[in-house]
């Protein structure tokens, strides 16, 4: 597993043993730092992380989902599409702070 936050790693390596995921296999440790078979990360791989995948190697993301994968994007996706109604009120907080408040006060 490569992650640059050590949580992460212990959080899946807990999943995986609980679920004993029979097609799970992780590489030893002494195997070269560059070799991985998961890459977990937070924010938008480079796109030559996808370009030179192996077979064996998964990412926890997918190009050119940030219109989906982000709440704030999906929200304005939804409603620009006229799907909106389909959604909960939403707020992209510190952005919408002010509307976030005054909609809370009403209640």
């Amino acid at each position: 597993i490569n992650s640059r936050r050590p949580e992460v790693r212990a959080l899946l390596d807990e999943v995986f043993s609980h679920y004993a995921l029979s097609e799970w296999n992780e590489l030893p440790d002494h195997i070269n730092a560059s070799s991985w078979n998961l890459l977990w990360t937070w924010g938008q791989p480079k796109a030559s992380e996808f370009d030179n995948l192996l077979v064996f190697q998964k990412i926890n993301r997918f190009r050119q989902t940030k219109g989906l994968t982000r709440k704030d994007l999906l929200k304005k996706n939804m409603q620009r599409f006229g799907f909106g109604h389909l959604m909960p009120l939403t707020y992209a907080l510190p952005h919408e702070y002010n509307a976030f408040v005054a909609a809370n006060q009403k209640s």
